[in-house]
């Protein structure tokens, strides 16, 4: 499915890998699209929503958010979420420690200075994030140095774009969800204790990945597009691992497709025994770790596969299908 006027419009990976780069001087993930992939991030940079990627671990969430900074020659920025992650440190935490610190010690400073801004701050404006939102014109140089965190991009209003990285959001507190609806929904949001105001004022595409192992809120649901990743076949594997590694006439293209057939094994048995299923990320591991140690059908190294698919791709105590005892 193609759109006469794409938002977003991926080049082919082989012609890119190793040699472009994002504004940070990052080499560009290999990533396959798919059609539906496709489909879901120009719909959620056509309606500004931003992309909610659910799927197992290793099945490409990131690696995605990753290259369509890469392609669209923005800049990445990533935040992983944990059990400890407020909304407030995404937006701007206030550090009352440092404050009451250098209270102690009788320095005495306005509250913007203690603020600490998050992630969807650089991204929204960065320049006020370097200064912590303050109006720095009444103050001397070196009054300014103690607001001052980090230089804000140089680069052309035009490349201060950002994509976000939310990465794992079930693995927050199930408020801090809704406690985004704002940023996100109005591309705005107040900093406490200062109240002072943060305004998008760049192209901002945001992703967020889940594991799944937590409900997103409804409100929280109807303010994203959605993309499940994780459903593979064989055709689809053989596409990954060329684009990885090689094409037919470069490289063991039968070692693909019998990591490719036993790992599709391992993932019915998974489902079938409640484990977890192998992902694309470990059958990638497991064809470079063959590569490289020479475990290749046909030669006598061939014989140690089962046991290399067990660490690096089964990773169960149960029996592995197909494992040779």
């Amino acid at each position: 499915m193609e759109f006469s006027q794409p938002f977003f419009n991926p080049p082919d990976s082989r012609h890119l890998a190793g040699d472009f780069t994002t504004p940070q001087d990052q080499k560009l993930p290999v990533y396959v699209y798919t059609t539906e992939i496709k489909l879901a991030v120009n719909v959620a940079f056509a309606s500004d929503r931003p992309l909610l990627i659910t799927g197992p671990p290793g099945s490409g969430k990131t690696t995605l958010a990753r290259n369509i900074a890469a392609v669209k020659r923005w800049r990445f920025l990533p935040e992983t979420i944990t059990s400890r992650t407020q909304a407030s440190d995404l937006l701007g935490r206030f550090d009352i420690v440092r404050r009451l610190n250098d209270s102690t010690a009788g320095k005495r400073l306005p509250d913007e200075a203690y603020v600490e801004p998050g992630v969807l701050w650089w991204a929204f404006d960065p320049s006020d994030a370097a200064v912590r939102g303050a109006d720095l014109g009444g103050f001397s140089s070196e009054e300014r140095a103690l607001f001052r965190m980090a230089e804000p991009p140089r680069q052309a209003a035009g490349e201060q774009h950002a994509v976000v990285l939310l990465d794992e959001i079930d693995k927050a507190e199930p408020d801090v969800p809704n406690d985004l609806l704002e940023p996100l929904d109005r591309s705005t949001f107040r900093v406490k204790p200062t109240d002072h105001q943060v305004e998008r004022k760049n192209e901002v595409f945001i992703v967020i990945t889940t594991n799944g192992e937590r409900e997103m809120p409804p409100a929280f649901l109807r303010r994203c597009v959605v993309l499940g990743l994780g459903e593979m076949d064989k055709p689809w594997l053989l596409n990954v691992a060329q684009r990885h590694f090689g094409t037919p006439e470069q490289i063991h293209t039968e070692l693909y497709g019998l990591l490719a057939d036993r790992l599709l094994e391992m993932q019915q048995s998974a489902k079938e025994k409640a484990l977890r299923p192998p992902s694309t990320a470990e059958y990638l591991n497991a064809i470079q770790a063959c590569v490289r140690l020479g475990v290749l059908p046909n030669t006598q190294e061939w014989n140690r596969i089962d046991q290399i698919l067990k660490v690096a791709t089964w990773k169960h105590e149960a029996p592995m299908p197909g494992e040779r005892r």
